[in-house]
């Protein structure tokens, strides 16, 4: 960057100053000024102007070189060029990282996040920031904006994602490098603040810019600006997508478990010739009883938080997997209790009652199994699911009334079933989960060694 200036008042002569990296003003420079005086910048006074620049980078400052030449002011703007400089000296600044950065990337690269740094800083400079921040550590590799513009754009896609600083880059540059990342099947987002992210902002899949220090023309161009300019908010915000997307997930397999358990039982029970297991009003009612309340807490729960440290789809073949095994473990057990029910002389209400009462059990105990899904943890912080619990304790309550209670005993065409009844009754519907896990392991198992899973990952670039 340079200015032309004249102090007008006193009539002085006009100067250009100016500033900039360090190996870019010496560029520009023939002369050099010391205690008021001038002299020739030879070649070996450039190699040790460059080895205190770069003494300076390692201590992780940012450098800046100062030059100067006196112009005519007549002799318009051909006059007021930027060669035959008048070298000055140089400055170090440093712009410390706040200090829980560095948690906020470690917490990024658990969640299986990986920031990129993007600067325009030298590379030294660079590294010694990123080895504080934890984004080098010295297996990664660097590059620079002038080794970028010597790599063809296939060059660039091939190393990419061994790359975890670029320095000295430009804004074309830095969309360069977040289309290189798109093409080798990340999800990239890009943060920034300043003019020149703009067009690697726009050109990312998340585009996010800095409300406090960020230009209005950045805003406008990024998919969301953040409130507080800090990387751990982006860390926040994937955490609470992931726990959205998992929640979604947990109530959307609790749902289609218990439906496919119903229309397991009710199909079976027609094309074997046995008479229904459920009537329509009781089909209503278990909807009612664990659709209503405990899926929806499920989907909203607070207490779901995940960690999951890869991107998950809301459907996908897993999901698939998890609903056939348990849905139709469920659905034979509630069969299998009213054929055996049936067959040991009991009236058809109360065989229908044993299967409703073991459909609704197990759609109930199965919402604290995929309440589990996704989750490593071992101690239950019930404090935090207490609306997922009291949903449960209304359906629970809910389910003993119809069988017990006379008028809604009539109402659903339920009978009350004798004590005894219920320790079958809580076997088929508590061990669903037991004996599904071996199976869904055998099928996972048999599918890893069949073919190699996708891998698909999320990386960051981050200025």
């Amino acid at each position: 960057m340079s200015v032309v200036c004249k102090d007008t008042k006193a009539e002085q002569e006009c100067y250009v100053f100016s500033k900039g990296a360090v190996e870019s003003i010496l560029r520009h420079c023939s002369r050099y000024q010391k205690n008021g005086e001038l002299f020739p910048l030879t070649d070996e006074l450039k190699e040790l102007i460059l080895q205190q620049n770069g003494k300076y980078s390692e201590e992780a400052l940012r450098v800046l070189a100062f030059a100067y030449k006196p112009v005519d002011e007549t002799a318009g703007e051909s006059g007021m060029d930027e060669t035959d400089l008048i070298y000055v000296g140089m400055a170090g600044m440093i712009d410390p990282p706040k200090p829980d950065v560095e948690s906020s990337i470690r917490e990024a690269f658990a969640l299986g996040v990986k920031p990129v740094m993007i600067t325009g800083d030298h590379p030294i400079t660079a590294i010694a920031i990123a080895r504080q921040l934890g984004i080098y550590d010295g297996t990664q590799k660097v590059l620079s904006g002038h080794e970028l513009e010597r790599m063809t754009d296939d060059e660039l896609n091939r190393v990419v994602e061994e790359v975890s600083v670029f320095a000295r880059v430009t804004p074309e540059h830095k969309l360069r490098i977040v289309t290189a990342l798109q093409h080798r099947g990340h999800i990239v987002a890009m943060t920034g603040d300043g003019v020149n992210d703009t067009p690697a902002i726009k050109q990312a899949n998340v585009g996010i810019a800095m409300g406090r220090t960020g230009t209005e023309v950045t805003k406008e161009t990024a998919d969301m600006v953040l409130k507080e300019d800090h990387f751990g908010t982006i860390v926040d915000g994937v955490k609470e997508g992931r726990t959205i997307m998992g929640n979604i997930r947990k109530a959307l397999g609790c749902l289609l478990t218990g439906n496919l358990a119903e229309i397991i039982v009710t199909s079976a029970a027609v094309m074997l010739g046995m008479p229904i297991p459920l009537v329509p009003i009781q089909i209503l009612l278990m909807n009612l009883l664990t659709d209503a309340l405990p899926a929806m807490v499920l989907a909203v729960n607070p207490g779901s938080k995940t960690k999951q440290t890869k991107r998950m789809d809301i459907v996908d073949k897993e999901l698939y997997r998890k609903v056939i095994t348990k849905g139709v473990l469920l659905g034979l057990g509630s069969l299998g209790l009213f054929a055996a029910s049936l067959a040991a002389g009991a009236p058809l209400p109360v065989a229908q009652s044993t299967a409703f009462a073991t459909l609704v059990a197990g759609q109930l105990i199965q919402t604290f199994s995929w309440r589990q899904e996704g989750s490593k943890e071992t101690v239950r912080d019930w404090a935090k699911d207490r609306y997922l619990v009291g949903a449960l304790g209304i359906s629970w309550l809910a389910l003993l009334a119809a069988l017990y209670v006379p008028p809604l005993a009539g109402f659903f065409h339920t009978a009350p079933l004798p004590l005894r009844q219920w320790i079958p009754i809580f076997g088929v519907a508590g061990s669903v989960s037991l004996l599904s896990r071996p199976i869904l392991s055998l099928m996972a198992n048999t599918e890893q060694h069949g073919s190699l899973p996708e891998q698909r990952h999320t990386a960051y670039a981050a200025v």
